[in-house]
């Protein structure tokens, strides 16, 4: 990975790890929830510790855009593979507002903490 790409992926794991730790406990208090596993804070920092960041920005805006009440729940862990070229964003996340009825993983996603290099 380029060194702009290591840059990139440090600062949105490092504002991930901020959210989780200061805004998502005053949401939760206020009765925000998840509305799927892994949460999203989580799912994001999955998709940056597997995806280089381009493809890792439209993975968590797609999750971000199903959290909602009319959008999908349930178990939604990050696709593998490269998903398409770089300037078809469309095929770069996961759009449909249905529900998920993957697998559960059998090993827990990586959590903000666990991730190396923070």
């Amino acid at each position: 990975m380029t060194a702009p790409g290591k840059i990139l992926k440090r600062t949105a794991l490092g504002a991930l790890w901020l959210y989780k730790h200061t805004l998502s406990p005053v949401l939760y208090f206020l009765g925000a929830r998840c509305r799927h596993y892994p949460s999203c804070s989580d799912y994001a920092a999955e998709a940056f510790g597997r995806h280089p960041p381009w493809r890792a920005f439209w993975l968590a805006l797609s999750r971000l855009s199903r959290c909602h009440p009319f959008g999908s729940h349930g178990i939604d862990p990050v696709p593998e593979g490269p998903g398409g070229a770089w300037w078809q964003i469309w095929r770069l996340g996961d759009w449909v507002w249905t529900e998920r009825g993957g697998e559960e993983p059998s090993k827990p996603p990586a959590t903000l903490d666990e991730l190396p290099g923070l």
